[in-house]
């Protein structure tokens, strides 16, 4: 039988921006409304603080489910990951443990998960990283 290939990292990245076809409605909705709320919490954090504590439970009991079952898919978990990092900056008393967090979980199941959700992972760290959320030597 034909080895199967990774797909180029571009193709992963296609597919978090766009998602496909199959996702459900309500997901596309969710994801943009994500969207919209990183705008918000942007440009104003104290005024979304309500709105974002309800994301990030929200994103701590998908990461539970995702742990319980890493090799499952999951359409939410890429796009409130890529959220968490990208407001990350806005409230790091939240906020503090979730980088660590991050890396725990994509040691241990670093191969079971999708391309797309790992590299998604990866890019949520490098961003951190960069917003000096996360040490050097971590």
């Amino acid at each position: 039988p034909p080895t199967p290939t990774l797909n180029p990292p571009r193709e992963c990245v296609r597919r978090l921006l766009h998602p496909p076809a199959t996702m459900s409605k309500s997901v596309k909705a969710q994801v943009a409304d994500l969207s919209r709320l990183q705008d918000l919490i942007k440009r104003d954090p104290a005024a979304y603080r309500d709105e974002f504590l309800l994301q990030h439970r929200h994103f701590i009991s998908e990461l539970e489910l995702f742990t319980l079952n890493p090799s499952a898919p999951s359409d939410l978990l890429g796009p409130q990951l890529a959220f968490m990092s990208q407001v990350c900056s806005s409230y790091p008393q939240d906020l503090n443990t979730f980088p660590s967090h991050l890396m725990k979980v994509l040691e241990q199941h670093a191969t079971v998960v999708s391309p797309a959700l790992r590299m998604t992972m990866v890019k949520a760290l490098i961003l951190m990283r960069n917003r000096n959320m996360l040490k050097p030597t971590e």
